[in-house]
């Protein structure tokens, strides 16, 4: 078919493109409320960081869990556990 200026192919392909944008752009958006709902505490400890001064020192606010809770209930009774624990719960 060829493609007339106000034709029918015209509009479906205009349709199409529509289509495609909408799903696209619905698909970034879910996306991205995906990745901050994941990263939430990890963006805002970043965005917390603040030079004090020129030699460079920076202060930084930790946002989210230490795990200090679970790790006082299962304790360790060496480094290795302990390691564990730390890997464990960051990964």
């Amino acid at each position: 078919m060829v493609w007339i200026r106000g034709g029918r192919m015209n509009r479906k392909f205009k349709k199409i493109l529509k289509i495609t944008g909408i799903t696209l752009l619905s698909l970034l958006v879910v996306a991205g409320i995906s990745l901050y709902a994941l990263f939430h505490n990890e963006i805002k400890t970043i965005n917390s960081m603040e030079k004090v001064n020129d030699y460079p020192l920076y202060t930084m606010n930790y946002s989210g869990d230490y795990g200090i809770d679970e790790f006082l209930k299962t304790g360790a009774s060496n480094d290795q556990e302990l390691v564990d624990f730390i890997v464990k719960k960051d990964y």
